[in-house]
């Protein structure tokens, strides 16, 4: 998903390369701004290197 944020792909690119809905890119696309407490996609993507950089894990708890 963050691949797709960074790389700047629309949702439809998205769901298609992930074999998803466009709307479970978009809900997902949505939680991921609100967990990272972003207002954009870029902002996200920076938080999300940031985080990493800190140590922290940036996968899915329980996967």
């Amino acid at each position: 998903m963050l691949d797709g944020l960074a790389g700047g792909w629309t949702a439809r690119e998205c769901a298609d390369r992930l074999g998803v809905s466009t709307k479970s890119v978009q809900n997902a696309r949505r939680r991921v701004l609100a967990k990272l407490d972003a207002t954009t996609p870029v902002e996200a993507v920076r938080r999300a290197y940031e985080l990493r950089a800190a140590g922290a894990s940036l996968q899915r708890r329980g996967a």
